[in-house]
């Protein structure tokens, strides 16, 4: 049927008298019996835990089915899926081992013909009955059931060789022991038999009554008895383990929850006529979930197949698993654990996080008794290296060795906007001369879903999740009314919908306790999404009475409360806790920045209102991030060659930039950052370089892993219109005039800028400006048109004296001049340092000539000089850099940097006594004398570069010795 599964309600007490009624006068055998879903209906009414477990077993089902990846295997596959049977007789008086253990082996060929679909019967479908219900197919389950022969639990009396056949060593439904295997336990119930309705494989199994198991004739006190002596009592109560209801649903509007089985008004016993009809059709009461005779069920359908083998993979991997270790012959079984695994690839960072590793186990079921390898051969469109890494491609297995076995997935993070991937991993097996075998999961499909979109794709977005299945967070209560009873989170380890919830309950109050009671959700910004939504669970129970019992939901749009949703007690009953009434309530009308929820239940000595999975959400576009977010906030990924990747920070989703590779290269690792802002009062500022600029006030900095001086790229910068307008008013330029700005290091400390057109198309209300550059990544941002310098020079120089230099300018023009910094340093300096200033000549008019001689420098070395021109205002404005050297009488031996980390530059300048220039020898030595690096240098060749990588830090001597002088200087290693 196709209509959604519903449990019928059906009374506890009723339940109990019937199965009673059956045990007093025993097996009626014109009728089958089984009270599996009275028996289920009574714990989901009763016993939370169970109700819990029940609906999460039945989602992982529905998840699979759902799958488009999934299908039943027909019977014609190749490796069918062994499940482990043991089979427990109970209370038997006449002890024949074999005779018991052959019944059970026969039940077991039964089970195995009509899942299969290979029954002799099953032509009565194809030659006969299949015309009369076009549509339907008979189901084929490619599964094995087998006796399990080897690794019993202990305490049974049983060893390996020995079928899992047990006798009187087990009392009632369910045996923790055995867990992880099919039961089966065979005793007189007075019914045919009950299962639960979906099985959980811990020990738990199906009653089967002791003249309704196997065929043929029996064994004593086992007689299989007429019309139900063809074993399918068994095949009826696996298919509820596997959570098959029975076909007729609870009459023609209650459905049995399988799509292809018709509506049926009841249940059929006996063999009925093929013409039988209800509910405006044929009804299918050949099928094995009816309660004909056994000689008149013969089939399942291809839908009831489907949903025994998902709910089998889905939530009873564990007895899949334990078929290795307990069938078959001794084997040392290698396989997975699970089949398949779908993991999202994770927006994560590359450099403090670089990939996330997931365990993949391979399980040994018991140790081989020779050595054996295993290869894993991998396969799918996930590119290795790039979406993921494995630790291994193969293992050995010891000899004895029983351990399983991990490898380990690393699932690599990017920005890319890309399809799900997947990644096949097969086991391959050499064991030549080994009983090692590979297991049922010798394979596993691993999906990496993505979760990198574009900018102007609209997600919905969640501003509020309530499941209440930890504590109430920040919603708050109103207990109003007349005593304390409000609203309070469930105490029992199930609930609504198997899980947690908030209740207000009017009867657990008492008698003459009035409720007004008042529950409110943490404020939001609905203005933040379109279409806000409103979506809940709820159970709604009245309770006819005089006093009226109220449910109000409402919101508040910023300036009064609005009412969305009032229910009365007149208005009934709204779902249950097996089927939440699920509420959806479009808010849109109602958004402001300070929306709030308000959900208030009144009643005296009524039932209760409970609410659960409450979700506040819109859809929205990412905004532009304003704040800067260096120490947090900032995202590194990985960025490859031709990608093109969007950076968003990681706390708030806003995005910065994209970045387009337009080369082969591969940037590695690549950190962006919003490295300066003002997002209160967002306006304009000087750039530090030569040639001021106007900039915004945010800007950006790009760090790659492998940068590339040369490689060409695409970047997009995301401002705001606020961000913008600032810039315009502090600015007084045009939007025209904006350029995109970088420098070597941040923008707004650079000397030199480079600057490159834009174009620039709008994001929603904001900008999109996109330049492309081939020069390297690093600071961003943009900028006006270049100003008018307060000095324009027209000359500038620096030259030796005997022992001075000389640093020289002129000026064409000069306004708002205070002067100038005059900033030094050496070869083996890494920074400027200011070591003068000379004021500006005052009431100049035209051109100024300058001059600063500094004393302090050393003959053999270059000196390099900058000018730092000065305003009034406290701007500046450096020139460009020259360079002077005083040459030595003799030879200089100049080192830098001294101290070293790895690499240590040596300069040889002068002349030596005999004239001959820096022709000789140089040499490092040890503390000891002992000569670690000897280099030749020629009068042509004065520079050379030191590797010290390999030295211990510490002190050396660098010697230089030429034909008429030897030098010696001291270098530290760090």
């Amino acid at each position: 049927m196709n209509n959604t599964y519903l449990l019928r309600a059906t009374i506890v007490a009723f339940s109990f008298f019937c199965f009673s009624l059956l045990t007093a006068q025993g097996l009626n055998v014109e009728q089958r019996t089984c009270p599996t879903h009275e028996l289920h209906e009574e714990r989901m009414n009763t016993d939370a835990d169970y109700r819990k477990a029940y609906l999460a077993r039945k989602a992982r089902t529905q998840e699979r089915l759902a799958n488009a990846a999934f299908q039943t295997k027909s019977l014609a596959c190749e490796t069918p899926l062994i499940v482990p049977i043991a089979v427990h007789y109970q209370n038997v008086t006449d002890v024949d081992v074999a005779c018991l253990r052959a019944l059970a082996a026969d039940q077991i060929r039964i089970l195995n013909e009509d899942f299969q679909g290979a029954n002799d019967d099953i032509t009565n479908w194809t030659d006969n009955a299949a015309a009369f219900f076009p549509g339907i197919a008979n189901g084929e389950f490619c599964v094995e059931f087998v006796l399990a022969t080897r690794n019993h639990p202990d305490g049974f009396g049983l060893v390996n060789g020995d079928p899992a056949v047990t006798i009187n060593e087990t009392t009632g439904e369910d045996n923790l022991a055995w867990s992880n295997y099919f039961n089966v336990y065979v005793r007189n119930i007075g019914a045919l038999g009950f299962s639960p309705l979906g099985g959980e494989g811990n020990g738990d199994g199906v009653v089967i009554d002791n003249n309704s198991f196997g065929s043929g004739a029996g064994c004593a006190g086992f007689e299989p008895t007429a019309p139900y002596n063809l074993g399918r009592t068994l095949t009826h109560e696996l298919g509820h383990y596997l959570d098959l209801a029975h076909i007729w649903g609870d009459g023609c509007a209650v459905d049995d929850g399988v799509e292809d089985t018709p509506e049926s008004a009841s249940s059929y016993g006996a063999c009925p006529d093929i013409s039988s009809s209800s509910c405006g059709s044929r009804d299918l009461h050949m099928n094995y979930m009816d309660y004909t005779s056994d000689a008149c069920m013969y089939m399942f359908t291809a839908g009831q197949a489907n949903v025994m083998s998902a709910y089998l993979n889905s939530n009873l991997p564990a007895v899949i698993a334990n078929a290795d270790n307990v069938t078959g012959p001794a084997a040392a079984r290698i396989a997975f654990m699970e089949s398949a695994l779908t993991l999202p690839e994770g927006t994560i960072n590359c450099t403090t996080d670089a990939f996330r590793t997931i365990p993949i186990t391979v399980s040994v079921s018991e140790a081989p008794d020779a050595d054996a390898r295993v290869n894993l051969l991998i396969s799918g469109d996930a590119e290795e290296g790039v979406d993921y890494t494995l630790s291994s491609t193969s293992f050995d297995i010891a000899a004895g060795d029983e351990t399983d076995k991990t490898v380990f997935l690393e699932i690599l993070g990017d920005g890319e906007i890309e399809t799900d991937e997947t990644i096949t991993i097969q086991l391959e097996l050499e064991a030549s001369g080994s009983n090692a075998q590979l297991g049922n999961l010798d394979a596993i499909r691993i999906t990496i879903s993505n979760d990198d979109w574009l900018p102007s794709d609209v997600r919905e977005v969640a501003l509020l999740q309530q499941d209440f299945n930890e504590d109430l967070g920040d919603w708050t209560v109103v207990d109003g009314g007349s005593s304390a009873a409000t609203w309070q989170l469930s105490l029992a380890a199930g609930g609504l919908n198997g899980t947690q919830y908030v209740m207000a309950n009017s009867d657990d109050a008492g008698s003459g306790v009035i409720m007004d009671e008042a529950l409110l959700s943490p404020v939001f910004d609905g203005t933040s999404v379109t279409n806000l939504r409103l979506d809940l669970d709820q159970y709604i129970r009245v309770y006819n009475r005089r006093t009226e019992e109220t449910f109000d939901i409402e919101i508040w749009n910023g300036s009064s409360w609005e009412n969305i949703f009032h229910h009365e007690e007149a208005d009934g009953s709204l779902g249950d806790y097996a089927e939440p009434d699920q509420q959806s309530f479009d808010l849109s009308a109602y958004a402001a920045e300070d929306n709030q929820l308000r959900f208030t239940y009144r009643a005296e000595y009524d039932w209760f209102w409970i609410l659960d999975n409450i979700t506040i959400s819109g859809l929205s576009k990412p905004k532009v991030q304003q704040e800067a977010n260096q120490d947090e906030g900032f995202v590194e990924l990985e960025f490859g060659p031709e990608e093109t990747v969007y950076f968003y920070d990681q706390q708030t989703g806003n995005i910065m930039m994209s970045l387009t590779n337009l080369t082969q290269h591969d940037y590695g690792c690549t950190r962006v950052e919003v490295d300066d802002a003002n997002s209160i009062d967002p306006g304009a500022r000087r750039s530090s370089s030569a040639a001021p600029r106007m900039l915004t006030d945010k800007s950006f900095r790009v760090t790659p892993q492998n940068n590339d001086d040369k490689g060409k790229y695409s970047i997009s910068l995301y401002y705001t219109a606020t961000e913008i307008d600032g810039w315009l008013a502090a600015s007084e330029e045009t939007l025209d005039d904006l350029v995109m700005l970088k420098a070597a290091g941040s923008i707004a400390d650079a000397n030199m800028l480079e600057e490159a057109p834009v174009s620039r198309v709008s994001f929603g209300e904001d900008f999109i400006f996109t330049s492309s550059f081939s020069t390297g990544f690093s600071g961003f941002a943009l900028g006006g048109a270049a100003m008018a310098l307060p000095v324009e020079y027209t000359d500038i120089e620096a030259f030796p004296l005997e022992k001075t230099i000389m640093v020289e300018w002129t000026t064409a023009a000069e306004f708002n001049n205070a002067g100038f910094e005059v900033w030094r340093k050496s070869v083996a300096e890494q920074s400027f340092s200011k070591v003068g200033f000379v004021e500006a000549i005052s009431e100049l008019q035209g051109s100024g000539k300058y001059e600063f001689e500094d004393g302090n420098v050393l003959p053999g070395r270059t000196y390099f000089y900058q000018l730092k021109q000065l305003d009034f205002d406290g701007s500046s404005s450096d020139s460009d850099v020259v360079s002077a050297e005083i040459q030595p009488a003799g030879l200089a031996l100049i080192t830098f940097p001294n101290p070293a980390d790895d690499i240590l530059n040596v300069s040889i300048a002068g002349n030596d006594a005999d004239g001959r220039g820096t022709a000789g020898a140089m040499e490092l030595l040890d503390g000891r004398g002992r000569i670690l690096r000897t280099v030749e240098l020629s009068s042509l060749i004065t520079t050379h570069s030191l590797d010290l990588t390999d030295l211990t830090s510490g002190i050396y001597f660098l010697v230089f010795t030429s034909a008429s002088e030897r030098i010696v200087k001291h270098v530290i290693k760090h």
